[in-house]
């Protein structure tokens, strides 16, 4: 029985992944049934890549503690720390799903060309009999539209290009492999579709083609074209990216009809200068990630939850807790150290210092003998209460205030306040008015109602 056929598309990002991997589609080549969604202003004709496979990759470049972004290349180490996490399993099950129903199963996602160590195991794990179709695309339009996307500098979009190429270059050197240049598709997509299903050993659907040429292919999608010439000419350009893109050409020329290789001399010299770059490209990717936090610290406004104790003197400053919630968006919990000695009279949480909606909160106290006392049965928070269960605070100085007997207070260690924003600012006073004018709108109808059925009386 022959092994199942699987058609890897790789490439950078922006480098037309997707159309090429629509063109697939004109080679009888399945796609599967979960797709990703067109994205207008990304890509308006669509991505033409697998969720379930999209999900996987980002849990493993989160469990790697990367993104798609970050400079270094995974290398072995990462390769095995994936394993012991138990991904290679779960990419082994989904991979044999995919291909146990389909002819010729194809699937893309930038992701793969940055974790292609990993899924290269996987390959010769399930014994696919794999084919890949690289997309080529000017390093220099590969930049430029990382800058307008995502507002990378040149510099860090040439990077990336290295990267992801190299390996791609290093990891399918012996397999059956494409290269197709993305211009050339656009400007051609006959000529390129034929060397495509020669290579692949597959045939043309000439009702899709037409479909394909109609339907999908715009020229206006080529939004920049360059030459060998313009990276020579651009000094943010590294020396290694022209080299490698000067052999790419050569790899995805329309005139050949039988695949090329490049020497393994010329690989491994590649693959070890960028190797000698690592320890910068982490450098840069950990100052990146510090910048990244900084400007979050700098730039979103604070939130705070302010906790006060009484004992004795009344609720001020002094006696007071500051903790920084960063906005939590979902449940989180907060503990917060209460005064020593059996001294505390009284507690108030101010869970914010601007108008507040909150979608879930809790406070718990727990005492010296680790017994848990639920508050919120105590509280008199300054807050409306939604019937789907919202705070909504009356004033930009939100407080919950709290009835409670000594009894309660006494030996208390800890408080424990979970709480969600649903609204901050000026959204949430937008939010307080709405709730407030709905209430009034509700009170009116029922009083209109009850006065016209004592009316009918």
């Amino acid at each position: 029985m022959a092994n199942p056929r699987l058609i890897v598309v790789l490439g950078m990002h922006r480098s037309g992944t997707s159309a090429v991997t629509r063109a697939l589609q004109v080679l009888n080549v399945e796609l599967g049934d979960k797709l990703m969604p067109a994205a207008d202003g990304d890509n308006p004709k669509g991505f033409f890549e697998d969720t379930e496979i999209y999900a996987l990759n980002v849990d493993m470049l989160q469990a790697l503690e990367i993104d798609w972004f970050s400079l270094a290349p995974v290398d072995e180490h990462g390769v095995e720390s994936l394993r012991k996490k138990g991904f290679f399993l779960r990419a082994v099950e989904l991979l044999k799903s995919k291909c146990a129903v389909a002819h010729v199963f194809a699937f893309k996602d930038p992701r793969i060309a940055k974790l292609l160590p990993f899924w290269k195991a996987v390959f010769d794990h399930c014994h696919f009999d794999v084919s890949y179709v690289v997309a080529v695309r000017h390093p220099r339009s590969v930049a430029k539209s990382l800058s307008k996307r995502n507002d990378f500098d040149l510099e860090k979009g040439y990077l990336l290009w290295l990267d992801h190429v190299i390996k791609i270059i290093e990891f399918t050197q012996n397999n059956r492999c494409v290269y197709v240049d993305y211009d050339n598709l656009i400007l051609a997509p006959d000529t390129q579709l034929r060397r495509i299903a020669t290579a692949l050993r597959l045939k043309i659907n000439a009702a899709e083609l037409r479909s394909f040429k109609s339907g999908f292919l715009d020229r206006s999608l080529r939004h920049t074209v360059f030459t060998l010439g313009d990276l020579e000419a651009d000094p943010k350009c590294p020396p290694l990216a022209r080299d490698i893109y000067g052999a790419l050409i050569g790899l995805a020329d329309a005139s050949l009809t039988k695949s090329r290789r490049l020497s393994e001399l010329q690989l491994h010299q590649w693959v070890v200068e960028f190797s000698r770059l690592k320890s910068t490209l982490l450098y840069v990717d950990r100052l990146e990630l510090e910048i990244s936090n900084t400007a979050l610290r700098l730039f979103v406004p604070s939130k705070f939850i302010q906790v006060f104790f009484d004992t004795g003197a009344g609720f001020s400053q002094v006696e007071s807790t500051r903790i920084d919630t960063l906005g939590a968006t979902v449940p989180t919990e907060f503990v917060v150290d209460l005064p020593e000695g059996n001294c505390l009279l009284g507690l108030r949480v101010d869970p914010l210092e601007d108008y507040a909606v909150l979608s879930m909160c809790q406070i718990l106290l727990v005492n010296e003998n680790d017994a848990v006392i639920d508050l919120m049965p105590f509280s008199r928070p300054d807050a409306e209460v939604s019937p789907e269960g919202l705070l909504l605070f009356r004033t930009h100085d939100p407080a919950i205030y709290f009835d409670l007997p000594r009894a309660v207070l006494s030996g208390a260690m800890r408080l424990k306040v979970t709480l969600a924003y649903e609204a901050t600012g000026s959204d949430a006073e937008r939010k307080y008015a709405d709730f407030c004018h709905a209430t009034r709108k509700l009170e009116l109808e029922e009083r209109l109602n009850e006065s016209l059925n004592q009316r009918t009386q």
